[in-house]
């Protein structure tokens, strides 16, 4: 993936096809990093680098060039290695981490990786990412909005507290003697377009959901299992009981576990539902039309993912921190396909996207903040060089 952006890069700004305003922008973001997130970068990324077979030994002349065309004095001198080689690798492994870092990202056409520069100078509309925003629905059919304005008691009975704190957190905590004696009911809580929120079930069980998301819950876990409903995305750090297993249903899967942390990804807007296990172990269980039967199941390990999709499911070896990117602040894509990495955009920053009428085999890798603003992001988009974007109003066209 990122081996693969590095030679061609160097190699256009050595040969002088590098345009002006692109060298000035590598050299903005160059500037940007201070030593130690320079020595970070290069110890996390210089390995990856020299994995990389080159095609023929980068020599003398080769070197000259692409030092004339870019500021390296600029790196922290104590970073460089005083062997050539050595010097060599440390510069190029600071181009390797901007591209990794979404400084610039690389398109893909027919799966043939290429390294494609361009700067769009089209002004965009100045759209802010999404905060913690949701809405709570009780079974009494009320609804209370949920904001990050302040701390805040929303429910407050004889057997439950539930508490709004000013960083996006909805905290459930039954108060009641005796539990099984405790009435149940059923809450929802809801993230909009353009919304994140985090609850904390009865049982202490954490939850994050991402935008376009709703959770349904009872307000206390009794009987013999711990059950709750996803639509959309949530980030799930559960609370362990060996005596009640924790079940997850999204309609397309039922996910089982004692107590372990994972992401399930289940919008209906997409192909395939993922859930991606983070630590501990979970079943999944494909369920027939009537939800009482499964067609087949499989037990995760950390690292795996289940992909399912029409009544099928495969389970894949993934980077697990890439499935939850979203959580801690992040975009993240993976040679995703551009309509997927719109539709995340889409629900992160409440736009629709209008699609030109051809648009195939280009795919995205890279990452970026997911709290900039719209038209940071697409920016960085459209260094593939072949995706531009017009935003008029809430409307974000490509071309």
């Amino acid at each position: 993936m990122s081996n693969q952006i590095t030679k061609p890069f160097l190699q256009k700004l050595a040969s002088g096809k590098a345009s002006k305003r692109e060298i000035e922008l590598f050299n903005e973001w160059l500037a940007t990093f201070d030593p130690e997130e320079y020595a970070a970068f290069l110890d996390d990324y210089q390995k990856i680098f020299q994995a990389y077979t080159w095609n023929e030994e980068p020599n003398e002349e080769l070197w000259n060039k692409i030092e004339n065309k870019i500021k390296l004095h600029e790196v922290p001198t104590r970073l460089l290695k005083h062997k050539r080689k050595k010097y060599w690798v440390s510069a190029a492994a600071v181009l390797l981490v901007l591209a990794i870092s979404a400084y610039f990202l690389s398109e893909i056409s027919n799966k043939s990786h290429t390294s494609l520069i361009a700067v769009h100078n089209q002004p965009v509309n100045n759209i802010v990412p999404g905060t913690n925003k949701a809405i709570l629905k009780l079974e009494d059919g009320s609804s209370i909005v949920l904001e990050d304005a302040s701390d805040e008691k929303i429910v407050q009975q004889s057997d439950l507290l539930v508490t709004r704190t000013k960083d996006g957190h909805l905290i459930y905590e039954v108060t009641a003697s005796d539990k099984n004696k405790f009435a149940v009911t059923y809450n929802t809580i809801e993230t909009p377009r353009g919304g994140e929120y985090q609850v904390t079930l009865p049982d202490g069980t954490k939850v994050w959901l991402n935008a376009s998301s709703s959770l349904r819950f009872p307000t206390a876990f009794t009987g013999k299992e711990r059950r709750v409903e996803l639509t959309g995305e949530g980030y799930f750090e559960v609370a362990k009981n060996k005596d009640l297993p924790f079940i997850v249903s999204t309609g397309r899967e039922i996910v089982q576990v004692l107590g372990t942390h994972f992401n399930i990804s289940s919008y209906k807007d997409e192909k395939y539902s993922r859930t991606t296990l983070l630590e501990g172990q979970v079943k999944i269980s494909l369920p027939n039309k009537d939800n009482k039967t499964e067609i087949a199941s499989r037990i995760l390990t950390p690292g795996q993912q289940s992909v399912v999709h029409s009544e099928k499911m495969e389970v894949i070896a993934i980077d697990a921190q890439e499935a939850v990117a979203w959580k801690n602040g992040e975009f993240m894509f993976n040679n995703e396909d551009i309509e997927s990495v719109m539709r995340k955009i889409a629900r992160w920053y409440d736009v629709e996207v209008i699609y030109p009428a051809t648009l195939k085999n280009k795919y995205i890798w890279g990452s970026v903040s997911r709290f900039q603003d719209i038209s940071e992001v697409l920016k960085i988009i459209e260094l593939t060089g072949s995706v531009h974007f017009k935003v008029e109003g809430r409307r974000v066209y490509m071309n």
